[in-house]
């Protein structure tokens, strides 16, 4: 065993496959695991059945909104950082969650290092949230 840390283990919530499984090799080349899920509804199954360090959403899902979704998840798992992805303009989803340190907001398109730039200070705040 080399003691490295665990890698982060991702909930990619995004019902456009390409962009789903874009953004999932992006994540996966980041260092995350990553479980995937095209709704909220199968999003919502797979988070009773495994930990998740961070939540990756799109804010317009077929089921449900993103806001709405991540308000249940907090609910029942109370910390959970999330990165709201979209592309209706991050500005305004931004200044409607001000005030949260555990929500980012990220506009599409994105690059892999944005990701990855994202995905890392999501998980500092959390982690310096439970402090």
């Amino acid at each position: 065993m080399n003691g490295a840390a665990p890698s982060p283990v991702v909930l990619l919530v995004e019902d456009e496959m390409f962009v789903r499984m874009t953004t999932l090799d992006m994540l996966e080349e980041a260092g995350c695991t990553v479980l995937d899920a095209p709704t909220g509804a199968e999003a919502q199954a797979l988070l009773e059945g495994a930990h998740i360090d961070l939540l990756v959403s799109d804010v317009g899902l077929p089921d449900t909104t993103g806001q709405d979704f991540y308000a249940a998840c907090l609910a029942r798992f109370p910390g959970l950082p999330v990165i709201f992805i979209t592309g209706y303009g991050a500005g305004d989803l931004e200044a409607e969650l001000t005030g949260n340190p555990l929500v980012t907001v990220l506009g599409k398109p994105f690059q892999s290092r944005s990701l990855a730039s994202a995905v890392a200070r999501a998980l500092e705040r959390a982690r310096a949230a439970r402090i």
